[in-house]
């Protein structure tokens, strides 16, 4: 008499009888084992402390004023030399945020020197300089500035004088510039006083012979 032997659907409904057999023997284990999880988990939720992100805004306009046509006053001007100068331009002031000298600036305003958070860092400075994130608003001229901390009226505190430093450092160079431009243009200008006033004495010598 030949051997019946088990269709394909009854082998699966054994496979799965087996897999039920052994997942029900070892349900203790699989329940505390997620009983533990969800305990360590619960546990770090709880005693981790909240995190704060405060942000700020500043508009960037890569636009420049000149004296002369050579010399850019503000040193931001790049729109009129194409696409590829002003995202440089929009990626160099993205970096300078980010910059120790505006975190040096931010540490000066708010005396950060002695507050822990920074305390406890070989580099406090470096470490607020990493901390700050840029994003630049899509389509427009506007970076958002963000910091992430502990407390939400420091961080709030941080950023807006991470902004405030930005552009305080943007109007020092402005400033410099102006004042490297004129002094330039006053150079230019010497030589020319010098002949003006030579032949206003010229003149005042043959106006005094001539009796005028």
């Amino acid at each position: 008499m030949p051997e019946m032997l088990p269709s394909a659907d009854e082998k699966r409904e054994l496979h799965l009888l087996d897999y039920w057999r052994a997942v029900w023997r070892g349900r203790w284990t699989i329940l505390s084992i997620f009983v533990v999880v969800v305990t360590l988990v619960a546990i770090g939720t709880f005693t981790q402390k909240p995190m704060y992100r405060a942000s700020a805004t500043v508009e960037i306009t890569p636009q420049s004023r000149k004296v002369s046509p050579m010399a850019d006053v503000a040193e931001l001007g790049s729109s009129q030399y194409g696409w590829y100068a002003e995202e440089r331009y929009f990626n160099t002031q993205y970096e300078i945020i980010k910059s120790r000298d505006v975190a040096q600036r931010v540490f000066d305003n708010l005396d950060l020197y002695n507050h822990p958070h920074f305390k406890k860092s070989n580099d406090p400075i470096g470490f607020l300089s990493k901390m700050i994130d840029v994003e630049p608003v899509k389509d427009t001229g506007i970076v958002e500035i963000s910091v992430e901390g502990e407390n939400p009226e420091e961080v709030a505190s941080w950023v807006n004088t991470i902004a405030e430093a930005y552009v305080d450092r943007n109007i020092d160079q402005a400033v410099e510039a102006t004042s490297r431009a004129v002094k330039a243009r006053l150079r230019e200008l010497a030589p020319l006083r010098e002949k003006l006033e030579a032949t206003q004495r010229d003149s005042f010598e043959v106006a005094e012979k001539a009796k005028l």
